[in-house]
């Protein structure tokens, strides 16, 4: 049996699916980081490295959605159902990501200057020596890594339906297209955009990165 074509399609009307489908990918992508924090955390020789990587990237992975760029934002308001708890978290994970974490100096970082010095023997020049050091408090516990996987989850359930809108009413279009309309339509494969300064302008174009997941419209 053969198999069904694929073909690249940009579709002639405005659709928010493919800044839809980027805030699933990074809302999905925040939810493994938290459930893989929380079992990390759980450990008595949890990795200090791992811990932090992860925690960096829930700030910064579930801001995506939210903030100002070349997709769509997702917007609080939109989602009525968050409880006050959620909200808390939400606007946690934003200001944190905005104010301390995105930027190299910030109020969470503590630095100091030490000097050193040997305090059974006389002090002298020689002796001394200096150190400096820095610490900031940016963790998350486990409650709170497996609040942020609850609230990623929460997202995500409410991204489904509206894909699947975007999915219904874009299918009604291309059912539309010729045989030979659907033939002359591009067979290339998706591919990350290199450009560093890029910015998408075309919106009905499905372009992705290669960590997202893949949608289709029967729901999978």
């Amino acid at each position: 049996m053969p198999q069904p074509e694929c073909r690249q399609w940009l579709p002639p009307i405005d659709t928010p699916l493919c800044d839809l489908h980027g805030c699933y990918d990074d809302l999905f992508a925040t939810y493994g980081f938290a459930n893989r924090l929380a079992i990390e955390l759980q450990k008595n020789d949890a990795d200090p490295i791992l811990a932090d990587a992860l925690t960096t990237a829930i700030f910064i992975r579930y801001s995506r959605s939210f903030t100002t760029g070349s997709r769509r934002r997702l917007q609080v308001e939109e989602f009525s159902d968050l409880t006050f708890s959620e909200l808390s978290l939400h606007k946690r994970l934003q200001e944190t990501r905005d104010w301390h974490m995105a930027h190299p100096v910030n109020l969470q970082e503590s630095h100091a200057i030490y000097v050193v010095f040997d305090t059974g023997e006389p002090t002298s020049c020689e002796g001394v020596s200096i150190e400096s050091r820095s610490c900031r408090d940016l963790t998350l516990v486990v409650d709170e890594a497996e609040a942020v996987a609850a609230l990623c989850q929460r997202w995500i359930d409410w991204l489904h339906p509206q894909i699947e809108l975007e999915y219904q009413r874009l299918r009604s279009i291309a059912q539309r297209l010729t045989r030979a309309q659907l033939l002359a339509l591009p067979t290339r494969e998706i591919e990350p955009n290199q450009n560093l300064q890029a910015r998408r302008r075309q919106r009905g174009s499905n372009r992705r990165g290669n960590d997202a997941e893949t949608f289709n419209d029967s729901g999978h």
